[in-house]
């Protein structure tokens, strides 16, 4: 499925967001959940798979009660979750969700939302991606609610990636444990070995390794889990490994 951005506002004759395919239409009009609603059915998840997958309530639900995957970093199409205060309390805040329709290769992401206090916007959001509107209850970011996989765009998912460079990535048995991010060139003879003791894997280009998992950290890096080891696969510089189609 291909992935089109939309970067503005929907017109009245969008039956996604104008019309009863939408939940929140017409008495949530301009509210968050009743754009990322009509965006996600817009981008291709049919009615059915919505009412069974995606709360029908405050935006801060979305993320504890969707049964779409959930993930700690960000994909075209994903939805960004945040909540406040006690879940189900809408005493506390409700909530927001908007719509992640790019992901540059910093992480930073540009989002498209809607919400009580606008209509539509885009924006660019940075790692940690804090909550960046103006409120008088504490938000926090839940993660990504993730639903499709598109065939036009570079992302972050599971199967097998190859080398771009020579280089040592650097590699953790424990995401959570790792250092600083660290390179180094390797010789153009070099050949394909692990060092999981002293925290480096050997890759040269072009060489193929199977990715099961990935995570962000704090920083800003993508880290991607092989059978044995998680390895860098991107910092700041860059992307360090491409996806095999």
């Amino acid at each position: 499925m291909e992935f089109k951005e939309r970067l503005t506002a929907p017109k009245k004759d969008n039956k996604y967001y104008y019309s009863k395919l939408n939940f929140d239409y017409p008495h949530l009009v301009d509210q968050c959940t009743w754009y990322s609603w009509g965006r996600l059915m817009e981008l291709g998840i049919p009615y059915e798979e919505m009412i069974k997958n995606i709360p029908r309530s405050n935006a801060e639900n979305w993320y504890t009660d969707s049964k779409f995957e959930k993930r700690t970093f960000p994909s075209s199409g994903d939805v960004l979750c945040y909540s406040s205060g006690k879940i189900h309390d809408k005493k506390d805040g409700m909530g927001h969700v908007a719509i992640v329709e790019h992901v540059y290769p910093d992480l930073t992401i540009l989002i498209s939302e809607s919400g009580a206090n606008m209509k539509f916007k885009t924006r660019k959001v940075k790692p940690p991606y804090k909550y960046y509107l103006k409120s008088k209850v504490d938000h926090k970011l839940d993660g990504f609610i993730h639903s499709l996989e598109y065939t036009n765009v570079y992302e972050w998912t599971k199967g097998d990636y190859t080398v771009i460079n020579n280089k040592y990535l650097r590699s953790t048995p424990e995401v959570n444990n790792h250092n600083k991010v660290e390179w180094k060139n390797l010789t153009s003879n070099a050949k394909t070995k692990t060092y999981p003791d002293n925290g480096y894997a050997r890759y040269k280009k072009g060489a193929i390794i199977n990715i099961k998992e990935f995570t962000a950290d704090k920083k800003g890096n993508i880290w991607g889990r092989t059978n044995q080891l998680w390895l860098c696969v991107q910092d700041r510089s860059g992307y360090q490994v491409n996806k095999i189609l």
